[in-house]
């Protein structure tokens, strides 16, 4: 029984040097990943920084005028503009051309946006009927709208 108690010692002698080997080399390979995680971190904050900074424009955009034709819109003309005004962009407007609608795209505009006639004297370059009116919204600088009659069709 004196050998079967010493070899039971050993044995178990072992396997904690076994166990302890396996935790040390476990623990080493974890150690090992987040070391080499560190650069790929790095450089995954470098980059989240550059897209957390506001953009930068030149100064050298040129303005953009954002055309929406709009004849019979009046159910989704305003959801679309209000989407349009989003813009990130130095300087753009967006003009609403009411192409004679027939039903209340102009008045549900009106009533979004504050539109009041506008006297804007316009140069007539293509053969069209003659505009019905040019509104701007007061509140909004870079909205306006140009209405023209149902029959603003270019002439032969």
């Amino acid at each position: 029984m004196n050998w079967q108690m010493s070899d039971l010692a050993t044995w178990v002698g072992a396997m904690q040097w076994m166990f302890l080997l396996y935790f040390i080399g476990a623990n080493g390979g974890y150690s090992l990943l987040n070391l080499l995680s560190l650069a790929g971190i790095r450089r995954h904050l470098e980059e989240r920084a550059l897209e957390a900074l506001p953009h930068i424009y030149s100064g050298f955009e040129p303005p953009v005028s954002i055309l929406v034709p709009a004849r019979n819109e009046e159910a989704t003309i305003a959801a679309s503009v209000r989407s349009l005004l989003q813009f990130e962009y130095p300087e753009f407007e967006v003009l609403v051309v009411n192409d004679g609608s027939t039903d209340g795209t102009l008045a549900a505009l009106t009533r979004e946006f504050a539109l009041a006639p506008f006297p804007e004297a316009y140069w007539k370059r293509l053969p069209i009927q003659p505009l019905r009116g040019i509104y701007r919204s007061p509140c909004i600088p870079i909205c306006a709208c140009w209405t023209r009659s149902t029959a603003a069709r270019p002439t032969p």
